[in-house]
């Protein structure tokens, strides 16, 4: 797990056969010391690999005021202006790149911006988002590949190239921010406590439409899926409901208490989905199919596209364990149609 220095007080990593507490500062470094096994814990069944994760996820939304610190990309706070159009993969209709130009307001004056950090072609990325957005009417589209380089400084720093600067500067003012697919823990290693990550919130903030397929659509959440399996089990996929198995990173924060899932019906994803909501009963988790978006404005989220969007909740926060096996009851799940809208809150 990548560890953010700025969060928490302290928590339980894992309640096993060695307890490890980590006590973090608003510094550069960690300490650790052992405990014993009847110490306050985040999560009194005892978890391991997203602790951390899930536990600066709780100290930040114990009470309003978020005392014990917050994550890299936490957004600013005032309630944005700007929308999301997430989604799920696959191909994009036309009505669906029509949609997000009207949204954006790109087909009348501004401009829209391609961030291609998931693709392993960047430079390809940008020029399909171009091609698409130019056929329904968006007559300005740039994009730039932010690298996680670090010659290239702070938008602020004096060391910075003249060409981030202006691309950071280009990033805030855009109307339509564009993140293509790939690989979502790429983007945000890419973009990770830099200018990008303020410019994005700084862009939403103040009436930006700001859009992802794919590993895009990933990275809107506080909370990420990966995608990646720590206790794999044999068969193909997600063959299990299992304690500890979803690798969840730090994504860029725009929907704070919501966590998505992509290719959701495609790629039959419902067992990572069902595990993730046990397991962070605190978050809504949304899994969107391919072809198929969430618009989201404020608290509501509406389905645009041609498939449908599956919410999963744990509402009473409870779960139970048995050699590994997650449990729960009472879990709230539906399914919503094209056009339907539902609460995120």
């Amino acid at each position: 797990m990548k560890l953010t220095p700025s969060t928490l007080g302290s928590v339980v990593l894992c309640k096993s056969a060695k307890i490890t507490l980590c006590t973090f500062a608003s510094i550069s470094f960690f300490t650790l010391a052992s405990i014993d096994l009847n110490a306050n814990s985040i999560d009194p069944v005892g978890t391991c690999s997203n602790d951390i994760v899930y536990a600066n996820y709780i100290a930040n939304h114990q009470t309003g005021t978020n005392p014990n610190g917050t994550f890299s990309n936490d957004p600013v706070p005032g309630k944005p202006k700007g929308k999301l159009y997430i989604i799920g993969g696959g191909s994009r209709p036309v009505t669906m790149i029509r949609q997000i130009a009207e949204l954006s307001g790109t087909t009348q004056n501004g401009y829209a911006f391609v961030l291609p950090m998931s693709s392993g072609e960047p430079e390809s990325a940008i020029e399909r988002a171009k091609n698409d957005f130019y056929s329904v009417g968006v007559k300005k589209v740039t994009g730039f590949n932010f690298k996680s380089d670090s010659s290239l400084g702070a938008s602020n720093d004096i060391n910075a190239s003249d060409l981030y600067k202006k691309m950071i500067d280009s990033l805030r003012y855009a109307k339509l921010i564009y993140i293509p697919g790939g690989v979502q823990s790429n983007f945000m290693n890419a973009i990770k406590n830099t200018a990008v990550a303020e410019a994005i919130h700084y862009a939403y903030q103040n009436g930006a439409l700001i859009s992802g397929t794919s590993a895009g659509a990933a990275v809107m959440s506080r909370l990420m899926i990966t995608g990646n399996q720590l206790n794999p089990r044999p068969g193909n996929g997600y063959v299990t409901i299992a304690q500890n198995n979803m690798e969840l990173e730090e994504g860029l924060g725009l929907l704070p208490d919501v966590i998505i899932d992509q290719h959701f019906i495609m790629r039959q994803r419902l067992n990572r989905l069902v595990s993730v909501a046990i397991e962070y009963p605190e978050t809504l988790c949304i899994g969107i199919d391919e072809s198929t978006a969430i618009i989201v404005d404020g608290d509501i989220a509406t389905v645009a596209g041609e498939s449908q969007v599956i919410v999963i909740k744990n509402q009473n926060g409870k779960k139970a364990i048995l050699n590994g096996l997650l449990g729960a009851k009472n879990m709230e799940l539906s399914v919503y149609l094209p056009g339907e809208s539902f609460k995120l809150r």
